[in-house]
């Protein structure tokens, strides 16, 4: 049994494919929220608030990208001639189970260090929200799992919660931004005309095509990070399977889903450390993901070359008859 080493096997797991997709959401927030402290640093801002929707299914890189933004603008204390002041570029908050107007905006205050009690009126705990994002700093306010509310919130609650949005989006002057699953969030905002109305924008962050040629956006990433794997840990592709064929196989056990993929590959590295391994072949594949459970209905790395093409042109008539 082998040691593994996790050093290389972090920076393997860190490794971002920025596909397009992915660079022009980052861009736009990038841009959005330049925008905003621009304005924030004029003398008399009277910028207006605007909405941005981005949506994705489970899996396909949404906690990514925006891990990747937080990053860039890390929340700290500031020293200010008031004395110390905490200060939150970007607030993000996650919907919480159960979600209710008051627990949505306790979950603000939270991230921006306002100081509430359980007594607080709704009324009370909404100005002391967008207050908060303005003495914060804050050029951005972001909600992740959106799609929450609907799942769990009462419709009361839904309307209240709407209402409180619309508000947040009118008087704090900054974009606020939602992310969550596609369904759920176009419900959320379309079923309400003054809250849609809002919406400048509406991005979805589609998962990967089926790779059919060599110039697929799949195929590049199942390429590169064969490459930082070779790289990283000085663990190779031992050719069994043309490059084509293993990327067809890998966005079969991974649905065509980033995390998935990242997560079959940093497997990899771990399986070979194990292993003894400098090379890894489909039999491996194999047993990497039936490890992971995701070999499924499906068992790519286990099909024959023909029953794989069966299965990729099964995939493609579900991809364009929109069931999977």
């Amino acid at each position: 049994m082998g040691k593994v080493n996790f050093d290389a096997v972090n920076t393997l797991s860190s490794r971002r494919i920025k596909h397009p997709v992915y660079t022009r959401c980052l861009s736009l927030l990038e841009e959005l929220y330049e925008d905003a402290a621009s304005q924030a640093d004029k003398p008399l801002n009277s910028a207006r608030g605007s909405a941005y929707l981005f949506t994705a299914e489970t899996g396909v890189g949404k906690t990514t990208l925006l891990t990747d933004f937080l990053d860039a603008h890390p929340a700290y204390m500031a020293e200010t001639d008031m004395g110390r002041q905490w200060t939150v570029p970007v607030a993000l908050i996650r919907v919480p189970p159960a979600c209710t107007l008051k627990g949505y905006i306790y979950e603000i205050c939270r991230v921006l260090k306002v100081a509430t009690t359980k007594e607080n009126t709704t009324s009370l705990l909404s100005r002391k929200a967008i207050d908060g994002l303005k003495n914060a700093g804050t050029c951005m306010f972001i909600t992740d799992e959106t799609n929450i509310v609907l799942e769990s919130a009462t419709q009361k609650e839904i309307i209240h919660i709407r209402n409180f949005i619309k508000q947040l989006i009118d008087e704090a002057g900054i974009p606020i931004v939602f992310f969550g699953l596609p369904a759920d969030c176009k419900e959320f905002f379309n079923s309400d005309p003054q809250t849609v109305s809002r919406l400048v924008k509406s991005i979805s962050l589609p998962e990967f095509a089926p790779p059919t040629a060599n110039d697929s956006m799949m195929h590049k990433t199942a390429m590169r990070y064969l490459k930082y794997l070779a790289d990283d840990c000085g663990i190779t592709f031992d050719g069994e399977m043309k490059p084509l064929e293993f990327s067809q196989r890998l966005y079969l056990a991974a649905k065509g889903m980033m995390r998935d993929i990242n997560q079959i590959i940093t497997e990899s590295a771990k399986f070979a450390m194990r292993k003894g391994k400098t090379s890894l072949g489909q039999s491996d594949f194999k047993a990497i993901c039936s490890s992971l459970n995701l070999n499924g209905d499906y068992d790519p790395f286990g099909a024959d070359k023909k029953a794989l093409q069966a299965l990729m042109a099964k995939m493609v008539s579900e991809k364009k008859a929109g069931l999977s």
